[in-house]
This record gives structure tokens, C-alpha cells and sequence, in this order.
């Protein structure tokens, strides 16, 4: 894939506003009454915000989106804000509206489509699904649809060799007979593991960040999350 490290940009501003918005942080707020006055007024928006500023950057970092500055060109199309509801074992079935994919994710989550209605685009539209859990964990499902038959296919090649991603490690192997590879890549002070499947002329991409600390944590819950994607029948 084309990748473009501005788009981390988004993704840290939208994780770090997602962390406010459940009050992670800051952790001793200096001014305790403009602090409540905010989350009074932003708080409940930006619960929403949060996670589809790290989605957009997400779009832009993978080449979904041509250009971060060309976001204008994206139009986003929100079907539903924290929908679903935890099962016996504590988590929710998020199933795509229109991208008819469906995983399991620790809280309930956003569904939004981005289509790019920039020409030049090599993607055409991304189906996505994602949450952001209490302490900050930030997890995200797509379906990538692109313009022209055999992209999928190239862009899927470039990540045997982690795509520009730093310091990624890649493993390749198949899930449900589809070529897989998984990525864990990141620095000191954040860190992520993808997943992305190539199928026909499509690509899936389940990612999880999260922040240095929380490896632990986030790692018990990437294989849950990895191994729940079921594809559109």
C-alpha cells in the first residue's frame, strides 16, 4: 500500500481527543473547573469525533484518502454511533452496514463509510467499523474498495515488506484461504498490529493501536478481535 506517515498526524490527535473525551487525560488536569466545563460542552461529541479523526487518518496513512489536505474530497457518511450491545462474554458484534463484514470489538462502535470522489484516487470508497475502549486502545475494521481490477492485488504485494511502516515486522500466511499478512509496527511511544487479507479486488485491514504500557493489555485483546472477522456471505 502507499503509505503516508502524515496521516499518524490524525490518528495521535484523534486518539489523544478520544482519551479526553473518557477523561484518561490528563490525569491532573490543571484546572479542574475548565476541565469539567469542557467535558460538559465537548465531551459527548467528542466521543464521537475522537474516533473518526484517528479513522480518517487511518485513511490517509494507507493511501485510502489521496492526500490529508485533500480530506475535501472524502465524503464521510456516519449510519450509526455507538451501536451494539456486549454479549455473554463481554463483547460486541459490529457488523458493517454496507460493507457487510461484521467482527467482534470491546465496546460498542462507530459504522461509517468514506468514499474519495477525488478521480486520481486508487480507492474508490472504504466500509469501516471501530471503537476506541475505556483507557484508549483504538480498534478499526475496513473494506477497502478500489477503482480498478488488479490494484488490490499490488497494493497487498507492497506490504511484504511492511509498506513503510516503521519498524514493521510482517508474517504472511492465509486466513479462511485468503493471503494474509500481519504487521506489528510502531515507536517508543505508540504501537499497532494490522492485519490486512487480500480477497478478489478487495483488501480488509483490521488494525489495534495503542499507546507504550498498555502492550500487555492490547495484546491479549488483538487475537479476539483478528480472529472474529467474517466475511460478506
Amino acid at each position: 500500500m502507499h503509505i503516508k506517515l502524515s496521516g499518524l498526524i490524525a490518528v495521535f490527535g484523534g486518539v489523544y481527543l478520544t482519551l479526553m473525551a473518557h477523561r484518561v487525560v490528563p490525569r491532573k488536569p490543571k484546572d479542574p473547573e475548565k476541565m469539567e466545563l469542557w467535558h460538559r460542552k465537548f465531551g459527548k461529541m467528542s466521543k464521537v469525533l475522537g474516533p473518526l479523526l484517528v479513522g480518517f487518518g487511518l485513511l490517509e496513512f494507507f493511501g485510502v484518502l489521496t492526500s490529508y489536505s485533500n480530506v475535501q474530497t472524502a465524503r464521510m457518511t456516519m449510519h450509526r454511533v455507538q451501536a451494539g450491545t456486549p454479549d455473554e462474554s463481554g463483547w460486541v458484534t459490529a457488523e458493517s452496514t454496507y460493507g457487510k463484514f461484521s467482527v467482534k470489538l470491546p465496546v460498542p462502535f462507530n459504522d461509517f463509510t468514506v468514499e474519495d470522489t477525488n478521480s486520481s484516487s486508487l480507492v474508490r470508497k472504504a466500509e469501516m467499523v471501530g471503537c476506541t475502549n475505556s483507557v484508549g486502545i483504538k480498534f478499526t475494521a475496513s473494506r477497502i474498495f478500489y477503482r480498478s481490477s488488479g490494484t488490490a492485488a499490488k497494493m497487498f504485494e507492497k506490504q511484504k515488506l511492511g509498506g513503510g511502516l516503521p519498524g514493521a515486522i510482517v508474517t504472511s500466511g492465509q486466513v479462511n484461504g485468503y493471503e494474509s499478512h500481519d504487521i506489528t509496527f510502531g515507536e517508543k511511544s505508540a504501537l499497532a498490529r494490522e492485519r490486512t487479507i487480500l480477497v478478489g479486488d478487495e483488501i480488509y485491514v483490521l488494525i489495534v493501536e495503542w499507546r507504550a504500557g498498555q502492550e500487555t493489555s492490547a495484546n491479549s485483546l488483538v487475537p479476539i478481535f483478528f480472529d472474529s472477522l467474517i466475511f460478506p456471505k
